[in-house]
């Protein structure tokens, strides 16, 4: 029997509350909460990028083949989704994918966790530290996280900064570097 197609995913993520206070399912079942975006790649293809369209600016625009790439889960049970801490993208996919981008969640059967993978074989489980591990070509841009607290999480009011959130519109070029970043998360993730 051939081997069937392989999608990797990964989403970034808003909402009010603090994913380390109270966990993936609270977190993204929260009325607040959206999927960002998904950067997704088909097998060992480069990855592409969907991008919430509260978000799209003219530096950042959606790939369309995102979309057809995310279908292939829902025409094809043999279709694996492979994510690094899978049970996160899980639940984004069980809350907010048919709202956010319009497109049935994959089954329980045809998810794979590649820090799971990394547990197996005794490999460090961060996707950072797993990567480092194994010496990868792509390894994680740990320029995100500034990027993350600017997107992911309410502000703080200040005179400077008069909004709760920051959106894409508002940030275009910060944008487009997190959607680099979600891009080679995916890439890292590939190679795992």
């Amino acid at each position: 029997a051939g081997m069937g197609n392989i999608i990797h995913l990964d989403y970034e993520t808003y909402s009010d509350l603090d994913l380390k206070k109270v966990g993936a399912f609270r977190y993204i079942s929260d009325p607040s909460a959206q999927i960002l975006m998904a950067a997704v790649a088909l097998n060992d293809e480069e990855p592409v990028i969907w991008v919430h369209p509260d978000h799209e600016s003219k530096a950042v625009r959606s790939d369309p083949r995102a979309i057809e790439i995310m279908q292939m889960w829902e025409d094809d049970p043999n279709v694996l989704v492979y994510a690094h801490n899978a049970q996160f993208e899980m639940a984004c996919s069980r809350y907010r994918i048919e709202k956010d981008i319009g497109i049935t969640p994959p089954r329980i059967e045809q998810w794979r966790c590649t820090q799971v993978v990394a547990r197996k074989a005794a490999i460090p489980p961060s996707l950072e530290k797993c990567a480092a591990y194994l010496n990868l070509t792509h390894q994680k841009d740990k320029g995100g996280l500034a990027l993350i607290k600017l997107f992911c999480n309410p502000q703080k009011i200040t005179k400077k900064n008069p909004h709760v959130r920051i959106t894409g519109k508002m940030e275009p070029e910060k944008f487009k570097a997190f959607t680099e970043y979600c891009l080679q998360d995916v890439r890292t993730e590939q190679g795992i």
